[in-house]
């Protein structure tokens, strides 16, 4: 049962204020005479082109609280001096941006002076590891969407299945926030696919470990996105990319091997206009989106920003494709000059069909799977004064996930095996490739959830910060999976349907202290979590055998939980150039919902393990020192070292209860990580800049996955407590971004023209060290050994090089740019993949007795070199 003391302590955070997943910044600075450096009091402070504003007090210290990420110019005005104009000053969430001033006096009035300032190189008020990426950074990278800037960041790696792991955690230890709503997948707690084009966003923050108490729900990091704001004037742009215009290796005839042709059928590449009959699907090849925004006719103080963006893709493996539509709608209405009101809405589907090998000559009978997502957000924010504002938040994000063969349908009976199916058994050519029958799997799950967050920020002094917060979410959850709707018998059915609705709520108090030494942020958070389900008192004894048969003990409410999680962080600025940083933390994260609510019937448990409502929540206890220095105006390294312990992380033990054998899910894992990050970042001038992260890193783990393959440790056998390198050990991992610019009038003339001038070139290279992998004897025998060498042995290194070039031209209408990308620049052979007898992808050892086309299975390298073209107009 909760404590009274914790329910106490939970009661009162929630009457508190709060803030949640910064979204806006501040900006403060001193205000002195150029004469003799005295402050100056009462002098008016301006942000151009918005309402954001204060005066200084006595001291001639200022702060603007509230301003949302970006570019902006600050004004300073005061009766006898010179008007200053500081422009480029960047604002980020959660950031203070300093801004000193220096008033000239003057005798006529109106005059001006104009300075611009430096993007700062690192925040001085970073308590831990960050990295705040920009629009307009965004925009010239070889990327799509958000997700391809993580790649190159220290303390990330992503493993051979493209899932990002933070700082040696699992995949599923990362959580990602749009305008301050986690977007998550609540079932599985990973990436919910809601794949926000880069156009719109305005800031994206990466923390990688170690977070303030405002931010929860997960062990490792989080990914803060903010999307832009409308502009009051009138802008939009269109772009199109073309599909891939190199031939890829894979889809052609015998690509590498002879085609086997199974049962008399051939080979032909497959893709999107195979699977439908829609003009737009058949004819309409590549990428195509757009944006506009301005202000609303007829309704003052209200803007809009749309956006749009439509793709077929076929794959560059033997079949495969992917169909994505995507749209994004903002409206800000600013009632009054401290009362502004936002309205987001985001719709995202995709329908696709992955390659898989062993279903080459059927595609058109394997799994198509079908995704949608929404997101739904409404903010109310009040500025009470030029130190305080509250925000109120309610949000709405669904998802579904449909996995089926199209035109096929199953009737279950009461006794979970099919009454009616037109599923056919699939058939194999030797044990190899598919040539008749139908996928196995089928799969639906269906997401909502409601949010309701109340945020108040106070600037209680010029040296100090309070927030305090709590938001509640309500979820419903519904899943149903089932494994081979065949009429057969004596065939295994893996079943799970239910649906549920449990319930998380979290609170925090925040204090920043920012001095001209130190800056200190001290957190408390405290989350809440109601799995809202039943099972037995006592999970390793769920019932009796008595003279009819086994039943069951009768199966009990599970009590909510709360966890309680200190976090500090301190910055200690040992010159303006130079500044050291400390962070420790707590970190709670409830395990997978589908882990909690598996089917617990243990009669039935074949495959899964029985779900466990009961289980607690996990927790990471991490530290981390770094240092950061500025080397010249330009460079700048940053250097961190952490360590984490993860305790009650998510696994599964066997259990024996006669006549029944069992597993089920529990807190039965552990795992430490420890690692050292080094980054340098060159400002852009003379042409370039840029940013090399380099990782060092260690990440051990008794088991890598909730449910390992329970047939390794039987119920009599003695489960591994020695900690193992995890699947995702990258000791060494190495990320670039590189950008070459030339401006207006640059390089030489040929025929009145400058070939080099507007001309960019962005590059993102990732060279990481390999992945582990559990090495075979090959002989059935000595199996067991493999279970003393797990991931003992290393696939080798990887480099991949992508790069956008772009070409800027100025037209009477608005900007025209030319585009190239190339993924894979150097046509590199990555290897994902291997067989654990050789370590070779396409080598199984002396015992392999398949076919070659079988056993060189493309997928276990990366994808090769890809080439595309595109065009953009923007007003």
């Amino acid at each position: 049962m909760v404590s009274k003391t914790k329910l106490l302590f939970l009661i009162i955070l929630l009457s508190l204020s709060a803030s949640f997943a910064g979204t806006t910044g501040k900006i403060s600075g001193l205000i002195t005479t150029v004469a003799n450096g005295e402050s100056v009091a009462g002098a008016d402070i301006l942000v151009d082109g918005t309402e954001f504003g204060g005066s200084s007090d006595v001291d001639g210290f200022f702060i603007i609280n509230n301003v949302p990420p970006g570019v902006y110019s600050v004004k300073v005005q005061f009766i006898g001096y010179k008007t200053v104009t500081v422009s480029n000053v960047q604002v980020s969430s959660d950031m203070t941006s300093r801004v000193n001033f220096s008033l000239e006096e003057t005798v006529v009035e109106g005059e001006e002076v104009l300075v611009t300032a430096e993007r700062p190189l690192f925040r001085m008020d970073a308590t831990s590891k960050l990295k705040v990426v920009t629009s307009e950074e965004m925009e010239t990278m070889p990327i799509e969407d958000f997700s391809g800037i993580l790649g190159v960041q220290s303390g990330f790696v992503r493993d051979a299945s493209g899932q990002f792991h933070v700082r040696g955690g699992r995949g599923n230890e990362l959580a990602f926030m749009i305008d301050g709503v986690y977007i998550s997948d609540p079932l599985y707690s990973t990436y919910s696919n809601l794949l926000l084009d880069k156009s719109n966003v305005q800031e994206l923050q990466v923390m990688s470990g170690t977070f303030n108490a405002e931010y929860g729900r997960a062990m490792s990091g989080m990914v803060n996105i903010v999307t832009k704001d409308p502009d009051p004037e009138f802008d939009w742009n269109f772009e199109v990319l073309s599909p891939q215009i190199n031939v890829s290796p894979y889809r052609k005839v015998d690509a590498l091997a002879e085609d086997s042709n199974p049962d008399g059928i051939t080979y032909s590449p497959w893709g999107i206009s195979d699977e439908y009959d829609s003009w737009d699907r058949k004819n309409l090849k590549g990428q195509f989106r757009g944006s506009m925004s301005g202000g609303i006719p007829f309704v003052k103080k209200a803007t809009f920003f749309v956006s749009s963006r439509y793709l077929n893709e076929d794959s560059y493996l033997p079949f495969g494709y992917s169909a994505q539509r995507e749209v994004m709608a903002k409206v800000n209405y600013n009632v009054t000059s401290s009362i502004k009101v936002s309205v987001l809405s985001q719709r995202t589907s995709n329908e696709s069909k992955p390659y898989s090998h062993s279903w080459k000559y059927r595609p058109s009978t394997m799994n198509r799977i079908d995704r949608t997502n929404s997101l739904d957000n409404i903010l109310f924010k009040h500025i009470l004064s030029e130190k305080s504002f509250y925000s109120l938040r309610l949000s709405r994000t669904a998802q579904t996930y449909d996995r089926y063969v199209p035109g096929k349908s199953v009737t279950i009976g009461d006794d979970l095996k099919p009454l009616d199916s037109s599923y056919e058994i699939p058939i194999s050519w030797n044990g190899e490739f598919v040539y008749k029958g139908d996928d196995s799997v089928i799969q639906n799950e269906k997401t909502e959830t409601f949010g309701l967050k109340f945020d108040i920020t106070n600037q209680l002094s010029s040296s100090q910060e309070l927030k305090a917060g709590f938001d509640f979410i309500n979820h419903s959850l519904g899943r149903f999976r089932y494994l081979n709707p065949f009429l057969a018998t004596g065939i295994l059915h893996d079943y799970q349907d239910y649906e549920k609705s449990p319930k998380e709520a979290a609170a925090f108090i925040q204090n920043k202290i920012e001095s001209d030494f130190v800056i200190i942020n001290l957190g408390l958070r405290l989350d809440y979590f109601d799995a809202n389900d039943k099972i037995w008192e006592n999970i390793y004894q769920p019932g009796y055998v008595d003279s009819i048969g086994f039943k069951y003990y009768p199966e009990e409410q599970v009590d909510p939980k709360l966890q309680i999680s200190p976090r500090i962080g301190l910055a200690h600025p040992i010159t303006d150039k130079m500044v050291l940083h400390f962070a420790y933390g707590h970190f709670f994260q409830r395990p997978d919902y589908t882990d909690m609510y598996y089917l617990h019937d243990i009669r039935q448990l074949l495959i899964n393990p029985a779900g466990n409502p009961r289980v607690h929540a996990q927790k990471t206890v991490s530290y981390e020192v770094g240092l950061k220095r500025e080397i010249n105006q330009n460079s700048a390294i940053d250097l961190s070292i952490y360590y984490k312990d993860i305790f009650n992380l998510s696994g599964t033990s066997e259990q024996l209860f006669y006549p029944y054998t069992y597993p089920i899910v529990d807190n039965s894992n552990y795992a430490f990580t420890r690692g050292i990050e080094l980054s340098f970042e060159k400002r852009f001038s003379n042409y370039w800049g840029g940013t090399l992260n380099y990782t060092l890193s260690e990440a051990r783990t008794r088991e890598s996955q909730t449910n390992p393959w329970v047939a390794l440790y039987g119920a009599t056998e003695i489960r591994p407590r020695r900690e193992f390198p995890a699947n995702w050990d990258q000791r060494h991992k190495f990320g670039v971004n590189l950008n070459l610019a030339f401006p207006e009038n640059f390089g030489f003339e040929l025929m009145s023209l400058r070939p080099l001038q507007n001309l960019s070139f962005s590059f993102l290279i990732n060279l990481g060290s390999g992945f582990p992998y559990t090495p075979q004897l090959g002989v059935a025998e000595e199996f067991w050994r493999t279970a003393l060498l797990v991931n003992s042995a290393r696939r080798p290194w990887t480099n991949r090089v992508d790069v956008r070039a772009e070409k800027r031209i100025n037209t009477f209408l608005g900007q025209l740019i030319l585009y190239s990308k190339i993924t894979n620049l150097f046509d590199t052979r990555n290897i994902l993949f291997v067989y654990p007898i050789t370590g070779e992808p396409w080598d199984a050892g002396p015992f392999y007795r398949g076919s070659e086309e079988y056993l060189k299975n493309p997928t276990y390298f990366d994808a090769p070199r890809q080439i595309f073209f595109g065009i953009k107009y923007a007003r």
